[in-house]
């Protein structure tokens, strides 16, 4: 063979081997995004364990799940007709099986109260659940029936509490989950069951607590009384004069107790400070709130109206004579102004009172009044601390 051939035969060899190894890699590059692509686009499961308005209380459950080691996150996320919220998910699953296998065993374990299935927006923003493989060997070591026959549940989950600070890595504790929205994901593959829609219809959503729906309160009041007619009753003995001034101070402590969300039944008990005389009010009667009270509020003006029946008593030691005791009428209104906190407000309120006394005239003293009756008609303006518990 000659030199020629010979290396003719070893240039070949050496382009074969050449193209040989680049070819190779080009085709492993083009493989391997049509897998990474195949991959994310498989469709993933999440389960929603809570919502809530407040980022606080998301971030909290989100570290109560963390400490039972679930990968858990939180999203702001639009809801139709209800506005931002924060929702609270778990893990991220490849069926629905899967998925309905790790809550059901959460909600068994007390760690969460209620959820829902839902599909798995964006795969790569949540990690694969760690309950995932430790729910799997259990239902294997006990032969339980595969996780679709498993139905959906069809009770809304109660609504959020506060979690303390001090409780946040403190398990096992339930995680409640507010029913801000109805679009429960039915799922499609297995024998997973949905809610029928008479059940959905039975379902009730708890309404949020509020300081007003607390039964009993009480209210301090202070101001002043403005009697317009007093000035026309006098009294007139052998020796003196009686007479009354038009304005006085007053102070009286007022009980009410909650009917429903509006009307409340308030009683009063009120007396004169600055009189010679002694003097006191009782009155009892429905309250109508126009307007809900927010407890976050500091500046917070919610409106009411009331009415009462007010009975009254009089006596005057120094004067001749004595006084009856009066049956009259009140109706007021006033309004929460600051809120001290959740259960305490400072507000005003204003009413008019009619009520008159009758006056019993001394025989054989020589002693005359200018009229019959005297006459405790008159408004009243007041200033109070309501506390509610």
């Amino acid at each position: 063979m000659s030199i020629k051939t010979i290396l003719l035969l070893s240039a070949a060899f050496v382009c074969s081997v050449f193209f040989t190894t680049t070819a190779a890699p080009t085709a492993d590059a083009e493989e391997g995004p049509a897998s990474a692509a195949a991959a994310h686009n498989t469709k993933w499961y999440t389960i929603q364990v809570g919502s809530s308005r407040e980022e606080q209380d998301a971030a909290k459950q989100v570290a109560i799940l963390n400490t039972h080691g679930l990968a858990a996150m939180s999203s702001y996320e639009a809801v139709e007709g209800k506005g931002m919220w924060h929702r609270v998910y778990v893990g991220r699953f490849r069926t629905v099986k899967e998925a309905e296998a790790v809550a059901s065993r959460l909600k068994a374990d007390g760690i969460i109260s209620g959820y829902w299935i839902k599909d798995l927006k964006d795969p790569d923003a949540m990690p694969v659940s760690s309950e995932t493989d430790k729910v799997e060997q259990t239902i294997a070591e006990k032969d339980e029936p595969p996780a679709q026959d498993i139905p959906l549940p069809s009770e809304k989950p109660a609504e959020p509490q506060s979690i303390p600070e001090d409780q946040v890595k403190a398990p096992p504790l339930q995680i409640p989950v507010q029913s801000e929205s109805t679009d429960l994901i039915v799922p499609s593959e297995g024998n997973v069951t949905s809610p029928t829609q008479e059940t959905l219809n039975q379902t009730t959503t708890p309404e949020l607590k509020h300081e007003d729906e607390k039964l009993f309160s009480i209210a301090l009041k202070f101001g002043s009384v403005y009697f317009q007619s007093l000035d026309e009753f006098t009294i007139s003995g052998p020796t003196i004069n009686y007479y009354f001034e038009k304005e006085y101070l007053t102070a009286a402590i007022a009980p009410s107790f909650r009917l429903n969300k509006s009307f409340s039944l308030e009683g009063s008990l009120e007396k004169m400070l600055n009189a010679e005389f002694d003097f006191s009010y009782v009155t009892l009667g429905p309250r109508f709130r126009l307007t809900a009270s927010n407890s976050k509020a500091h500046f917070n003006l919610s409106p009411y109206i009331r009415g009462a029946l007010a009975w009254g008593n009089m006596s005057w030691d120094d004067a001749p004579g004595s006084f009856d005791t009066g049956l009259g009428w009140e109706l007021g209104t006033g309004l929460d102004v600051i809120t001290i906190r959740s259960n305490m407000k400072l507000g005003l309120e204003t009413s008019y009172r009619s009520i008159k006394f009758g006056y019993n005239i001394p025989s054989g003293q020589g002693v005359t009044s200018s009229q019959s009756k005297i006459d405790f008609s008159g408004f009243s303006f007041n200033g109070f601390l309501n506390y509610s518990f």
